[in-house]
């Protein structure tokens, strides 16, 4: 089982110019054994440091001496990769930030110990100088979070999961063994948000939209046996589902907590920053930075986005826990969908989209010379395109596509309708 450290913690990088009187690195802080201390976390304390040869990496250390928040400041102008690791250097999350991009942030669960930042400049490259601090913040306890009220087994009898003063937390239990609780929230504007069991049972998580369509589950990705969810949804409404495992466990007591991230910046929850589909790409056709390679009629989704971290094991890549991006179409009536994913050249994403109850329906698979996966048949209504890195180290900016026909096209008809096989960004 995954293990994901467990009270909630919210990570800031802003990247500017900055003035702070900070002290400077002292090299060799390369390794987690010469890592620099960032200092106390009462604010007020920072390092800077430069990345000025390829390969170099800075590493850093905090303590955190008991539950809460910390937020981790980061001035620079430059592009740079941050992670974040365990007191024994396990990795927990990580992140890049473009440089000019005003905000990165991550967010994840921090129980009291050490743990480690480091910094590496982005592809192989150098940068400039930079200013990191940590400081604590408060953050959501159990004592805050308001009891379940029963019956909450139904979409129609679902309780709030965010109550009076924002606090986005619940407690509840699973008795009898096949009870369901159920929560709803709502999003004003799209946002990626994280949602989490803290518990010593055997949760399972899984996720609506406001007509049902399963968008999400997950089993163990919290602490031990609890579970952690993180995806990117549109405004509206949406239901969150507790059970327990095989729906034959009576577990006394769970909490359950949402963090939300909107677009602007301000609040990432789900530890992964806000990528570029986040903040500027669109299921709607807002074009990429670089401008649509493929455009015309028959496309049922436009999505541009990037995978910009690491996936840190090979256990994490074969259980499918690395970095991706995740995205919604409706398919009007019967017919065929194709999918096209254009990324970088040399890198290897891909492209697989899923029904409602997570079975495989297509995937453009890589590396391979088309950009296009092959036809195949569905049936009215909501799918999901997971873009996934194919290899473990790999990173790209992204451009996706999923085509639509009532009847099935010619084997040629999407290289002679939206351009050649062979494209990359």
């Amino acid at each position: 089982m995954r293990q994901v450290l467990a009270v909630l913690g919210l990570i800031f990088l802003v990247c500017f110019a900055g003035a702070a009187q900070c002290t400077p690195e002292v090299e060799n802080n390369d390794t987690l054994g010469l890592a620099d201390g960032l200092g106390s976390l009462s604010g007020g304390q920072c390092r800077s440091g430069v990345l000025d040869s390829p390969g170099d990496v800075d590493f850093f250390w905090f303590d955190l001496q008991s539950t809460g928040s910390v937020t981790i400041t980061l001035q620079c102008w430059d592009d740079i990769f941050m992670t974040l690791s365990d007191g024994q250097g396990r990795w927990i999350n990580g992140d890049s930030h473009i440089g000019g991009q005003a905000a990165t942030q991550l967010t994840t669960r921090l129980a009291a110990g050490r743990y480690f930042v480091q910094l590496e400049a982005a592809y192989g490259g150098i940068a400039g100088r930079y200013e990191i601090s940590a400081t604590l913040n408060a953050a959501a306890k159990p004592s805050d979070c308001t009891p379940e009220v029963e019956n909450n087994d139904s979409f129609g009898y679902a309780d709030a999961l965010c109550t009076e003063g924002n606090v986005c937390c619940r407690t509840g239990a699973i008795s009898p063994g096949n009870d369901v609780d159920v929560y709803w929230f709502e999003l004003s504007s799209s946002a990626t948000v994280s949602i989490e069991t803290v518990t010593a049972g055997d949760t399972m998580l899984y996720l609506y939209d406001a007509s049902s369509n399963a968008l999400a589950e997950d089993d163990d990705g919290g602490e031990g046996s609890a579970s952690r969810l993180t995806t990117s949804l549109a405004s509206g409404r949406y239901y969150v589902a507790v059970v327990s495992y095989g729906r034959d466990l009576i577990i006394s007591r769970y909490e359950i907590y949402l963090s939300i991230a909107g677009s602007d910046g301000s609040a990432d929850s789900d530890g992964n920053g806000p990528s570029p589909i986040e903040d500027n790409g669109s299921a709607t056709g807002d074009a990429p930075p670089w401008g649509w390679w493929i455009y015309g009629g028959g496309i049922l989704l436009n999505a541009w986005g990037s995978i910009d971290q690491d996936c840190v094991s090979d256990y994490d890549f074969a259980h499918g826990l690395c970095d991706r991006e995740t995205f919604s179409f409706t398919v009007p009536s019967d017919g065929y969908i194709a999918v096209a994913l254009i990324d970088e050249s040399e890198q290897w994403l891909r492209a697989e989209v899923l029904d409602a109850f997570g079975y495989h329906i297509v995937a453009r698979e890589g590396p391979q010379s088309s950009i296009y996966s092959q036809w195949a048949w569905v049936t009215a209504g909501t799918y999901t395109v997971e873009v996934t890195p194919g290899k473990r180290l790999d990173r790209s900016a992204f451009e996706l596509h999923v085509f639509y026909s009532a009847s099935e096209p010619h084997g040629d008809y999407l290289k002679t309708q939206y351009g050649p096989e062979e494209q990359s960004l």
